[in-house]
């Protein structure tokens, strides 16, 4: 049966500790009055013995006071920075210390739709409102856990933590999440390396103890300076003190950095041991974990039980992780050091050790930490023969992804091409990551194998090949739309559609996938939203229940790019399911995400910033990559039209990364609100320099993609005040034959060519631009194409009201001016709202700059967040700041903004 390679009984279980050498009274009272607060940290470089201090705790002190509380306990390490895997382990670890109090929560996060992991906590804090009886929650190791999602769950813990529950944090280092407002407030209890370290009264009787003779005093305080009251420091020192050696000659060899005295100390505890200890100490190095019967098998002898609680017993850095002392693990230091001289014997005798580890592991069914093993072994034909029988529902578990992706880069291809059960969750892995140009390289390998009949699947019936092939087409297809290749991707597509005939095949619905992106490539987005619902129809015709959700929500996006948020709402609707979770769920976010882009169409602007929130979380506790692309895009639009200007500029920053090497993506997901981001900052010589550069620049194959674009920068010339470069770049934009088929992109046409013919007086023509605009946008009640262009579309749309125009709603122009009147409405440069705000400007003295500045502070932005929106340094912002507060007379910021409003510069809403 297949096990996880840690078995959860030692990971939530008390590291075992004998009555300890050591009593530290000071420090079990410092752990004891941290109940009181919400977290304990105790933070320290390893050696310090934090693990061995707060187990000791736990077992000898806390365990005897009256109404002592519960402990669950998690031992944490690299594997485990992954938000799922991290709170299964805590939710179990509770569980167990209080039956009951996780198991809502619990049953929640292992569902297959498992909700934000806030929703999740809140059960859990609402269980343990009830409780009476304390629990201590203890995370050991945590320095391992890195990721954001799950540091933003343990804060969102500890926010909300109720009366029955305390934290306590064992790490290597100060851990990355905001304890600075639980600091402020005194709700952390602090232990640190200057506490944990030994004073010399603790130092002589540890020393005693260790070395088994009682030790001068002098020599004691020297020691102990040398170790600088570093716990493992003092034991390797009193372990080559045993056996008389001469003091003086091991203070007079003792010198150099920590680190030297640590290496230094490993080789003189090490060569005082028999030489049988030493060699089975170094030989079981390779072992994260040990037991007899395994160390048996690595080493090939059979006494291994004797030799391991002999180490145990000489005191040699070996913790027992359970009752019945059968498993252990080497001290982290020590087993480093030890590897660290192993190796020094060449690679073969590391590599046999690592090949009977894997076997043993083989042979115990836990097959991943057998693949490892393996890989490290180099034994590549046995690691990718262990992979393939690991089952389909583990390689599919995302909580593996990473080891899964780490294994097959160091893995030949030609033994996976070998493998056909590992084809689709090595390149499904690569997607998810968004490594398309690493899957397309793959596929192509793979593609060129399975043409030769003698080199991959020899024997393998014709019919099947074809049929492989035709699946393999259908993946290379789904690699060549996302990466923005539209020909490719349709050449591929159709040939997989003529291969895989039955709709039952798995690879129809992918190749319809591809045709669909293939079509939004080429501006034909009607087109690209049928496909996309044919491919959500065939993978349901398949049995793939959420591979045809997500497709279905690309058609609604897709819909939604066409001009038609209506119709993407209903397609929504048509995907949910009576009685089954919530649609955000079953698609790990990415519903909830496409959701906030039509409640922002529709300017439900709280709604879409709530939606896109929970979409971001899930996809992050999920690793999707692709979901929080277009989750950040979004963020980024959302924020944008509440004017936080600086949370839309930390959205792109997070997109772009991600998005190098896929212009077409980039363009559809960045460039756009972009641009609008730096037109509403101010930061219009920025916007104007990209305008001017994409005139000279190569433009994208992409018609949908070029479409954008150049909307975008007639954008940029309206708010330059050049509208009749806005005109010539619209013009060009009304000749693309396919223009018609993105909706949404004709109707922002419309718009800026009204906005335009206003800018250059042309009252009539600004009209009769805005009737077409708002005849197309009345079907499907489109609001944010308009909404986007403030306070000069609000004119112009009250004079229309005023003057009418024929088949023009009253109503929906109603709907238009009244949600314009409400919206924040940035004011290009440029515009005509503009002239008396300048006038005033000039009066007071402040430069075009210094205005920028003043109002990007009076939304709160810091003198970092001004300085990255207006591409300038942060000394030059506080220079604008200084001259700011001189021209208006202010002691503060907060006295400048408000002079500023009263003197008209400001906007009451700035």
């Amino acid at each position: 049966m297949f096990e996880r390679v840690h078995p959860l009984a030692f990971k939530l279980r008390v590291p075992r500790v004998t009555q300890p050498i050591l009593e530290r009274p000071r420090l079990y009272d410092m752990l004891a009055r941290g109940l009181r607060k919400k977290l304990t940290l105790v933070a320290a470089p390893p050696g310090f013995g934090k693990t061995t201090l707060v187990a000791a705790w736990v077992s000898f002190q806390l365990a005897d006071a009256a109404d002592a509380p519960r402990v669950a306990w998690v031992s944490l390490e690299a594997d485990d920075n992954v938000p799922l895997r991290f709170w299964r382990y805590v939710l179990t670890a509770l569980d167990k210390s209080v039956p009951g109090c996780a198991e809502t929560a619990l049953a929640a996060l292992t569902s297959p739709s498992s909700p934000p992991l806030e929703e999740i906590l809140s059960m859990l804090i609402d269980t343990l409102h009830t409780q009476e009886r304390r629990v201590v929650l203890i995370l050991d190791d945590f320095h391992h856990v890195t990721d954001p999602v799950i540091g933003r769950a343990l804060m969102y813990l500890l926010e909300h933590l109720p009366e029955a529950l305390h934290v306590t944090l064992l790490s290597r280092s100060e851990p990355g999440i905001a304890l600075a407002r639980l600091r402020a407030h005194r709700q952390v209890s602090d232990l640190g390396p200057d506490d944990l370290r030994c004073t010399l009264a603790e130092a002589r009787v540890f020393l005693d103890e260790v070395a088994g003779r009682a030790l001068p005093q002098d020599l004691a305080r020297e020691l102990n300076d040398r170790a600088e009251g570093w716990l493992v420091g003092l034991q390797l020192l009193a372990l080559s003190l045993q056996n008389d050696r001469e003091e003086q000659t091991l203070l007079n060899e003792l010198r150099g950095t920590q680190r030297f005295v640590l290496d230094y100390l490993m080789d003189e505890v090490l060569r005082r041991q028999p030489e049988e200890m030493q060699q089975f100490l170094l030989r079981t190095s390779v072992l994260e974990r040990l037991n007899a019967s395994l160390c048996d098998a690595v080493l090939e002898r059979s006494d291994s039980q004797l030799m391991l609680l002999g180490a145990e017993q000489r005191q040699l850095f070996l913790v027992a992780l359970d009752q019945g002392r059968t498993w252990f693990r080497l001290h982290t230091l020590f087993r480093e050091a030890l590897l660290s001289r192993l190796a020094l014997w060449g690679p073969e005798l590391p590599r046999a050790l690592h090949a009977r580890a894997s076997d043993w592991f083989a042979t115990s069914g836990d097959l991943f930490a057998a693949v490892a093993h393996a890989v490290r072994a180099d034994r590549p034909t046995r690691a990718v023969e262990l992979l393939a029988a690991v089952p389909a529902e583990q390689m599919m578990d995302s909580t593996f992804a990473p080891a899964l992706l780490d294994w097959f880069k160091q893995l030949p291809s030609d033994l996976v091409y070998d493998q056909p059960t590992l084809w689709w969750p090595y390149i499904t892995w690569l997607l998810y990551n968004s490594q398309h140009l690493k899957a397309d390289r793959w596929l192509e390998g793979l593609h060129q194998r399975l043409q030769d009949e003698t080199r991959t699947l020899p024997g393998l019936p014709r019919e099947q090949r074809v049929f492989l092939q035709g699946i393999l087409a259908a993946n290379r297809a789904t690699v060549a739309g996302l990466s923005g290749d539209g020909p490719r991707a349709r050449e591929l597509a159709e040939h997989a559609l003529q291969t895989l005939r039955d709709d039952a095949d798995p690879g129809r619905f992918l190749a319809f996938g591809a045709l669909s992106v293939a079509a939004l490539i080429d501006g034909r987005l009607r087109q690209a939203s049928d496909l996309t619902l044919e491919a959500a129809t065939s993978a349901e015709q398949g049995g793939q229940h959420k591979v045809a959700l997500v497709y279905g929500v690309t058609g609604a996006l897709y819909q939604y790019w066409d001009g038609r948020p209506r119709d993407a709402y209903a397609t929504l609707e048509q995907f949910v399911e009576v009685g089954g979770p919530p649609l955000i769920l079953d698609t790990d976010g990415y519903s909830g995400v496409i959701l906030a882009l039509l409640l922002y169409e529709a300017n439900d602007l709280d709604a879409a910033l709530t939606s896109v929130r929970q979409g971001i979380h899930l996809a992050e506790q999920r690793q999707f990559t692709q979901t929080l692309e277009m989750g950040y895009h979004a963020l980024a639009c959302v924020s944008l039209a509440l004017g936080d200007y600086s949370a839309a500029h930390l959205a792109l920053e997070q997109l772009s990364p991600v998005m190098q090497g896929n212009a077409f993506r980039r363009t559809l997901l960045i460039t756009s609100v972009q641009v609008k981001l730096w037109c509403a900052a101010g930061q219009v010589l920025v916007a104007r320099h990209w305008a001017e550069h994409l005139d000279n620049a190569a433009r994208p194959e992409s018609r949908f993609a070029r479409a954008v674009e150049d909307v975008a920068r007639a954008r940029v010339w309206l708010v330059c005040g050049e509208p009749h470069r806005a005109l010539e770049v619209l013009d060009g934009l009304k000749g693309e034959p396919l223009l018609e088929q993105m909706g949404g992109v004709a109707l922002d046409v419309h718009v800026l060519t009204a906005l335009a013919y206003g800018q250059r007086q042309e009252p009539r023509a600004a009209l009769e631009a805005l009737s077409m605009a708002v005849r197309r946008g009345e079907a499907q009640r489109q609001l944010r194409p308009f909404l986007d262009q403030g306070a000069p579309m609000l004119e112009l749309l009250t004079r229309l009201q005023r003057e009418g125009a024929p088949s023009v709603s009253t109503s929906y122009l109603r709907d238009l001016h009244h949600a314009l009147s409400g919206a924040v409405m940035p004011t290009p440069p440029g515009s005509a709202g503009t002239s008396v705000q300048q006038e005033r400007r000039v009066e007071v003295g402040l430069s075009a700059r210094e205005l920028e500045t003043l109002t990007l502070l009076a939304r709160g932005l810091s003198n970092a967040d001004a300085a990255r929106l207006l591409n300038v340094s942060v000394h030059t912002v506080k220079s604008h700041v200084r001259s700011v507060l001189s021209k208006l007379n202010a002691q503060n910021r907060t006295q400048a903004v408000a002079q500023a409003r009263a003197r008209g510069l400001l906007s009451r809403d700035e």
